[in-house]
């Protein structure tokens, strides 16, 4: 199936909300925190993971509220990630490697699961170019809230 606004709002998976610069500005700068938090020496592959999720559930926050929209209902993160495939490309193509991220954290938040290294550089390096794609994406398709 592939979704649209109008799907999502029907389902009450989102609802609308006028975008804010400001809270763009925030989220982004979290984005960027997280990244931070992810690259520090000495961090467990489980805390990288971790540090990474946050990094792409919070850019992917930035696409669905530049839109014009935030989440409702149950299934956030995994509506947050949905909206990318909704918004299109450039973001659609990070929708499912994102998911892929939200599955391990869930493997390893509820049956204890480790991260191996490999998996964490690669959570890095999915979210690294996710929040390069989103930077350029925002200054083309919302300049007046890009920073």
């Amino acid at each position: 199936m592939r979704w649209q606004w109008k799907d999502l709002l029907e389902r009450r998976r989102v609802e609308r909300r006028a975008p804010d610069a400001d809270e763009i500005r925030e989220l982004l700068a979290a984005v960027d925190r997280q990244l931070a938090n992810a690259r520090l020496d000495g961090l467990t592959p489980d805390g990288r993971l971790q540090h990474a999720f946050s990094a792409a559930r919070l850019g992917a926050t930035v696409a669905l509220r530049a839109e014009g929209y935030r989440t409702r209902g149950v299934a956030h993160h995994e509506t947050t990630f949905l909206a990318l495939e909704v918004i299109g490309p450039p973001l659609a193509g990070h929708a499912a490697p994102c998911q892929a991220l939200r599955y391990l954290r869930i493997d390893v938040e509820y049956s204890g699961a480790e991260v191996t290294e490999a998996e964490a550089s690669e959570a890095l390096a999915v979210v690294t170019a996710f929040r390069s794609d989103l930077h350029t994406w925002l200054r083309r398709r919302h300049p007046r809230l890009a920073r």
